[in-house]
């Protein structure tokens, strides 16, 4: 297998990001009133409270599925890596969720996914060696 490294996990993770933030919360902010549109054409919206989150439930709730039902979020199948078991088999629901539950730690400390991967000889950051989950490169 080969492992990827932290650049097309980024390049991956700002994809899903995307995604999530601004497809996810504008069709939230719209469905309940809260988006607005700015005197110069642009939109904005915003979230705070139980619509915030429903963005979080919405946004685990994209990779936990994604991931689990077909190895890989919009973002990994557009730079063309999957998640897999560590022997190499597609992983399971309960692997998927571990995985991103522990996203948080990457998210709210960015530097500590990014060291992992780079420490880990099989590229994992923490959600994945929790899960024993690895991304790879299909063959």
């Amino acid at each position: 297998m080969q492992y990827v490294g932290v650049g097309r996990r980024l390049v991956a993770a700002f994809v899903d990001g995307l995604i999530v933030f601004f497809g996810f919360g504008f069709a939230i902010a719209a469905l309940m009133g809260r988006a607005t549109t700015l005197p110069d054409g642009s939109v904005e919206f915003h979230l705070d409270g139980g619509p915030a989150l429903l963005l979080l439930g919405l946004g685990l709730a994209y990779f936990v599925v994604l991931e689990a039902t077909f190895g890989a979020t919009l973002g990994k199948l557009l730079v063309g890596v999957r998640v897999r078991t560590t022997n190499g088999n597609p992983i399971g629901w309960m692997a998927s969720l571990a995985r991103n539950l522990l996203r948080v730690v990457d998210v709210c400390f960015v530097c500590v996914g990014a060291i992992l991967i780079w420490t880990s000889a099989c590229r994992q950051r923490l959600g994945d060696r929790a899960a024993r989950t690895v991304v790879v490169q299909p063959s």
